[in-house]
């Protein structure tokens, strides 16, 4: 009983770090060593292991937390704290440091690659998932990105049909020898307007 109980405030504590860290990472808040820091409460051994443990699932999601993750996490958690008394502690420590390290850069560089997308242009597949995701402070479900990709499709499809259209016009407006532009800024009205501005000044 004892031991189920520790069990599932260990899992809750730990599910805990794991949504500070993916809010964190998806605030765009890339300081991982104050994250770090932040999760273990600045203490060495198996808080420090459950911070990095934390920082991996969290880089690592590609849809919303769940049970299943907490438990996967849990089970990494389990097995390196089985040696915590063993000598070889700190290089299992060191690993999950790295592996932290490498999960959070190619996280970091996946959102700033989509805040690009999103500056670029923001009705892009690339630049609304970015929106969405800084809106849930997570990543978004599988559901969502169907959802959004073909929304997305059918704008860009919508897009290239009035890029079409205006082209058309342009050929066709192009053979009288005006531009668009001059048609619907430069066009005949403007230049008789013009005309008569120059008899008045006279």
């Amino acid at each position: 009983m004892i031991e189920r109980t520790k069990a599932f405030f260990a899992k809750r504590l730990l599910r805990q770090l794991i949504e500070m860290a993916t809010e964190t990472l998806y605030s765009e808040q890339f300081d991982l060593d104050s994250l770090i820091k932040r999760l273990s409460r600045n203490q060495k051994g198996i808080p420090l292991l459950r911070a990095y443990v934390a920082v991996q699932t969290a880089a690592r999601l590609s849809e919303p937390l769940n049970d299943a993750d907490v438990e996967r996490a849990m089970e990494t958690a389990r097995r390196s704290e089985g040696h915590s008394e063993s000598p070889v502690f700190q290089d299992i420590l060191e690993v999950h440091r790295e592996l932290a390290g490498l999960y959070w850069s190619e996280r970091e560089l996946a959102i700033l690659q989509g805040k690009l997308a999103h500056k670029n242009d923001k009705y892009s597949f690339e630049g609304t998932i970015y929106n969405l995701q800084q809106s849930n402070k997570g990543p978004v479900s599988k559901e969502q990105r169907a959802k959004y990709e073909l929304l997305c499709k059918k704008t860009a499809d919508l897009n290239r049909q009035i890029e079409q259209a205006e082209l058309k016009a342009w050929k066709r407006t192009g053979r009288k020898g005006v531009s668009p532009l001059q048609g619907r800024i430069g066009g005949p009205r403007t230049e008789r307007r013009d005309r008569r501005k120059r008899r008045r000044k006279k």
